[in-house]
């Protein structure tokens, strides 16, 4: 049974999440596990460029627009196809018109340049997430690709703004999932300590912090300790393949559904909150 009124509230949306992962690092601290310290703090203040990322922050889109000029039109969040960019890369950088005569060095390169459009990884912290779900805002600029854009179209389009936009359907996907594993994670130490909501868990034997540790590593990494972002798929008729790489693993999606059936109950069950937490904790262990 849980005894944690942090848990509780956090089930029943009764506290923010930033507070939630304040208080987290604490008891990370507490128990010297340096990678609940590291996801925590990079959830709360945002993550760096070239830090591993979780997948539910990894957004694979393909769904590029521009504002700017299309001929004689006036375009403002008009859809810009992908080929525009590879065609222009290949005309501007390597003066070649026919993507079949590119070495395979450039192919490569192009590539790269495709993949790195496509994963739209998202780097802010929680407070920033929060406030784009609300202004509903917030994108990835492709600005510089303008110019290939403009080669590859002969100079008719003339982009001021292109961007991948990161919808508030995106952005609510990570903040359950953030909650989810910070439940998970809760879950566990609450199973192992007499009184959570102190902030002090520093009396719990070395033994419990390790197998606490051990699980809170599971939950946050995976089973097999890694961050799969997932497969790509192949499509041989093309010179340059689109990868399309899945956002979750089915474990993340097995837990995310889970997060999302337990706010369901939360909302018309609010008075049953140990029965909430309860089924999370059964499916985390049939998962681990």
């Amino acid at each position: 049974m849980a005894k944690s009124k942090l848990l509780k509230d956090l089930v029943n949306r009764e506290i923010e999440l930033d507070e939630a992962l304040e208080k987290l690092m604490i008891y990370a601290s507490d128990l010297k596990d340096e990678c609940l310290y590291k996801w925590a703090s990079s959830e709360l203040r945002g993550y760096k460029e070239g830090d591993v990322l979780q997948p539910y922050r990894i957004l694979n889109s393909g769904n590029i627009l521009y504002n700017g000029i299309n001929g004689r039109y006036i375009c403002t969040g008009t859809p810009l196809d992908i080929w525009h960019i590879i065609k222009g890369i290949a005309l501007k950088k390597y003066k070649v018109e026919d993507l079949k005569e590119l070495s395979e060095e450039q192919k490569k390169e192009i590539q790269e340049k495709i993949d790195e459009i496509q994963e739209v990884r998202i780097l802010f912290g929680i407070g920033t997430l929060i406030d784009a779900y609300k202004t509903d805002n917030l994108a990835r600029d492709l600005t510089d690709f303008s110019e290939y854009v403009l080669e590859s179209s002969d100079e008719s389009i003339n982009c001021s703004r292109i961007y991948i936009p990161i919808s508030k359907g995106d952005i609510s996907g990570i903040l359950s999932s953030i909650r989810t594993k910070l439940i998970d994670i809760l879950i566990e130490i609450d199973s192992k300590v007499e009184n959570l909501d102190d902030l002090d868990i520093s009396s719990i034997s070395e033994k419990d912090k390790e197998g606490i540790r051990k699980q809170i590593k599971i939950i946050i990494m995976g089973k097999d300790n890694q961050v799969s972002i997932g497969d790509n798929s192949d499509n041989s008729n093309n010179v340059i393949n689109i990868k399309r790489k899945k956002k979750f693993k089915v474990i993340a999606k097995i837990t995310a559904i889970v997060g999302l059936i337990a706010s369901i109950i939360t909302i018309n069950l609010a008075w049953n909150t140990e029965f909430v937490i309860g089924v999370r904790k059964f499916i985390i262990r049939l998962l681990a």
